[in-house]
C-alpha cells in the first residue's frame, strides 16, 4: 500500500510540474538599447530611473546622520552601526554602507544615457 501511495506522489509530481511554462525565458522579448534610445518616452523613463541610484534620506546609516561619524556631531546611541566610525572598528572589509557598488551602476547609466543621446534629436512632443 506505501508503494502505491509513493507512486502516486511521483506521478502527480511529475505531471505538475512538466505545465510549468512561465519558467521558459525567452531573451527576445526584452529591449535591445537601440529600442529604448529611439524612442522619447523610453529614453526619458531609462533617465527618471537613473535617480533611483542616487542616496536618499538624512540619516543612512542605522539612523544616524554621517556628520555623527565626525566631530561635528554626537549620536546619542552607543550601540548604533555610525559608533564605528568613532571607534574605529570599521574598515575596508567591514563597511558599513555599501553605496559604491550602487553608485558605480548610476554612473554607468549616465554614461550610457550621455553615450547613446548624444547628438540625437526627437521630434517635437504634444
Amino acid at each position: 500500500m506505501k508503494r502505491i501511495i509513493k507512486l502516486f506522489l511521483l506521478i502527480a509530481i511529475i505531471s505538475g510540474t512538466g505545465a510549468c511554462d512561465y519558467l521558459d525565458y525567452d531573451e527576445s522579448s526584452y529591449m535591445l538599447k537601440e529600442d529604448v534610445f529611439k524612442d522619447f518616452e523610453r529614453t526619458k523613463k531609462f533617465l527618471s530611473g537613473i535617480y533611483a541610484y542616487l542616496p536618499t534620506g538624512y540619516s543612512p546609516i542605522d539612523g544616524a546622520m554621517r556628520s555623527s561619524a565626525t566631530d561635528d556631531a554626537i549620536h546619542v546611541w552607543d550601540n548604533s552601526d555610525i559608533q564605528k566610525f568613532n571607534n574605529g572598528s570599521w574598515s575596508a572589509v567591514q563597511t558599513l554602507d555599501n553605496v559604491y557598488s550602487t553608485m558605480y551602476k548610476g554612473i554607468r547609466a549616465v554614461n550610457l544615457f550621455l553615450l547613446e543621446t548624444q547628438g540625437q534629436k526627437f521630434e517635437d512632443q504634444k
